[in-house]
């Protein structure tokens, strides 16, 4: 009788690149449905297990782990894609009603900035590329390295250039890594180069510590919210760069952002603007 619990330890040994925060979250969402036997049920139970999430974007996410493992089942498959597609919708009206909220309580990119020049050492590096690159917090699971091409895969890196002072970012593991592939950043930038090289870190250092080793995910994304400006999240953050490159008309910034960050410029100019209500 494979339960959801089984089949999603499958799929994740079958899809080695999802990040930490994928994992935990597939499998947090595949143990709401308990004993359910996937192989026989029912669209109306699985329905009830996602009716659970106490919003359309968290419904979704729970149906979305049935979604994955039911592709052998094309009627069941075929009925919570379109209950997802409506919870889409409504994901959309909230987001839309969220947004003309965010409008009038999200600080300017200036003060933002303002801020950023006021800081240094870690915190300084973590909004810098925030602020500049619309990083996800994943992003920043970063390790020092000494080469500009290192061989393990299956982390982030950050290196600088000693030449140049470029700082380079190599970044394996990301939320739409199955999508873009490995994303190579280029920053050059004088006072980020000297701000990394105040942390003083070797070759294999994790960006973020506890207790001597590389924190968890859960630890990084906490840091990070306490790091930033206004103790923003990152998504906000995105916003009000998506935002200010809008405002400015500045589309070539706004393809970089959508690059950097590993998402569709359609994605970028709905999900992270807040004019698009």
């Amino acid at each position: 009788m494979p339960t959801a619990s089984d089949l999603i330890e499958d799929y994740i040994r079958d899809n080695e690149q999802l990040s930490e925060n994928s994992i935990i979250s597939y499998k947090r969402n595949a143990g709401k449905y308990g004993q359910l036997n996937m192989d026989i049920a029912t669209f109306k139970e699985m329905r009830k297990v996602a009716e659970q999430g106490a919003t359309a974007n968290s419904k979704a996410t729970i149906i979305n782990v049935a979604i994955m493992l039911t592709k052998n089942r094309p009627q069941i498959f075929n009925k919570l894609i379109e209950y997802r597609d409506d919870l889409r919708e409504q994901i959309v009206s909230d987001r839309k009603k969220k947004m003309i909220s965010l409008n009038d309580d999200l600080p300017s990119y200036e003060s933002l900035i303002e801020e950023l020049n006021g800081q240094s050492g870690l915190n300084y590096v973590i909004n810098y590329l925030l602020i500049h690159n619309a990083l996800r917090n994943a992003d920043l699971e970063l390790y020092y390295s000494k080469s500009k091409s290192p061989d393990d895969n299956s982390k982030n890196y950050i290196y600088k250039n000693q030449k140049t002072g470029e700082i380079i970012l190599i970044i394996n593991k990301y939320k739409t890594a199955g999508t873009y592939g490995k994303k190579t950043i280029i920053i050059n930038n004088k006072r980020l180069a000297e701000e990394v090289s105040k942390l003083e870190l070797k070759d294999g250092d994790a960006l973020f510590k506890l207790d001597g080793k590389p924190a968890s995910s859960k630890t990084i994304t906490q840091r990070i919210r306490r790091a930033t400006v206004n103790k923003l999240s990152e998504g906000e953050v995105a916003k009000i760069v998506v935002k200010h490159w809008i405002d400015d008309k500045n589309f070539e910034e706004l393809r970089r952002i959508s690059r950097s960050r590993g998402t569709s410029m359609d994605t970028l100019l709905s999900s992270y603007n807040i004019y698009d209500t």
